[in-house]
């Protein structure tokens, strides 16, 4: 890789942030950008579907040129810079990755599974988190709803699948019903979602215990039946 080419392109947008530049890439703060990279994700993810390497590339542009007007911004306002995020990338892979970087005190991890699972045990770890804080996400609910999910699959929280006819649900079909009756499958969805959220304080409150700790049949109760 030539470093070069990136550093040509840092100072690209450099001079597109100095005093004579453009007067749009200026005005830009981190909210008034993250809106606009939101719409370039899912147009990276539309040239992925399309399987067209040109398009790829393209999209692929766009996001990275986004990632350095963020450092841009965050130098501009003396919070952070382009270093800042490389270096910080770079400690997060190695320290998620001790059966690559650590073999001598770590050991090893088999398959993929066995990486996912001990990656999640690493971020939860560093962040801290409660399981209430995956619930802060201002995306769409179709994103938010799946981490909930594969964080509860990762605690082995699953759905009885018994007589279940879920294989022939037409998601589609649903999505049509709903806008047919007034009802907007996005905020129908969020709304759900923040149902189980508020769920999950009261029986904290009420149990002192945190939801993770709670019994299984108590979990699906909150999740479904509440």
């Amino acid at each position: 890789m030539k470093i070069n080419k990136i550093i040509n392109l840092v100072n690209t947008i450099s001079k597109l942030r100095s005093k004579d530049g453009c007067p749009w890439d200026n005005e830009l703060d981190l909210k008034s950008l993250s809106k606009l990279t939101l719409e370039e994700c899912y147009e990276l993810l539309d040239s992925i579907e399309s399987g067209d390497p040109t398009k790829i590339v393209d999209e692929l542009s766009d996001l990275l040129t986004h990632i350095l007007f963020y450092a841009s911004i965050g130098e501009s306002n003396k919070i952070f810079d382009i270093e800042d995020v490389i270096e910080n990338a770079n400690k997060k892979l190695i320290s998620r990755h001790p059966h690559v970087f650590d073999k001598e005190n770590f050991g090893t991890l088999e398959s993929s599974e066995d990486v996912k699972k001990n990656w999640d045990l690493l971020k939860n770890k560093d962040q801290k988190k409660s399981f209430l804080d995956n619930f802060n996400f201002l995306g769409p609910s179709s994103i938010l709803a799946t981490r909930i999910i594969k964080k509860l699959l990762g605690k082995n929280i699953k759905i009885d699948e018994e007589g279940s006819n879920y294989k022939d649900i037409n998601i589609f079909k649903l999505y049509f019903y709903l806008l047919q009756n007034d009802g907007d499958p996005e905020f129908k969805l969020r709304e759900e979602i923040l149902r189980i959220k508020e769920n999950i304080k009261i029986e904290e409150k009420k149990s002192g215990k945190n939801f993770e700790n709670f019994q299984k049949n108590k979990i699906i109760k909150i999740l479904f039946e509440s």
